[in-house]
C-alpha cells in the first residue's frame, strides 16, 4: 500500500512526472469512475477506460460546464458551445476512434465504437462532430503516424 501512496505522491508534486510513473498513476484505484486522464502518444494527454468495454457499451456521458463561446475546450450541444470539463476535455482525435459521442439536446454521451481492453485510450473522430474544429491540425493518431502522412483536422489553417 505504502508503494501505491508513493505514487501518487510523485505524481502530484513532480512537475514533469516519468512516462513509467505516469502509466503507473494511470492503474491506481479509481474510485468508481470508468475514465481517467494519462499520458497519450497522440497529443501528451489523453482519456483512457479504466476497465474493458464492449462495442456500444455506454462509457458515460461527458462532463459540461456552462455555455459560452466557441473555444479549445468546448463543444456545441445542442445549440450552446459548452465547455468540456476534465477529464473528458482530454478525449483526443483518431481517424479510426474507438469511441463515438452521441448527442441530446443538453448532453453528449460516449460510446464505445469497439471491444476495448482496460487502459485503452478514448478517441473520437473529429470530423463527426455537429462543427469544425476552431483550430486546424495536423492529425497524429496512430493510423496517421504509421502512413507518415498525417491527415488535416479543422478548417483552413490560422
Amino acid at each position: 500500500m505504502s508503494m501505491l501512496l508513493t505514487l501518487a505522491r510523485v505524481g502530484r508534486t513532480a512537475r514533469k512526472p516519468t512516462q513509467a510513473v505516469r502509466l503507473a498513476l494511470l492503474r491506481l484505484p479509481a474510485l468508481g469512475r470508468v475514465v481517467r486522464a494519462g499520458p497519450s502518444a497522440i497529443a501528451g494527454e489523453g482519456l483512457f477506460v479504466l476497465r474493458p468495454v464492449r462495442a456500444g457499451e455506454t462509457i458515460g456521458a461527458l462532463e459540461l460546464g456552462p455555455a459560452g463561446p466557441q473555444g479549445r475546450h468546448t463543444l456545441l450541444v445542442g445549440t450552446e458551445h459548452r465547455l468540456v470539463a476534465k477529464p473528458s476535455r482530454f478525449l483526443n482525435h483518431a481517424c479510426a476512434p474507438t469511441a463515438a459521442l452521441e448527442f441530446t439536446t443538453d448532453s453528449a454521451v460516449l460510446s464505445a465504437a469497439r471491444d476495448l481492453p482496460a487502459f485503452s485510450e478514448l478517441t473520437i473522430d473529429y470530423n463527426a462532430l455537429p462543427e469544425d474544429v476552431g483550430t486546424a491540425f495536423e492529425c497524429q493518431c496512430a493510423r496517421c503516424r504509421a502512413a507518415a502522412a498525417p491527415s488535416r483536422i479543422g478548417g483552413q489553417p490560422s
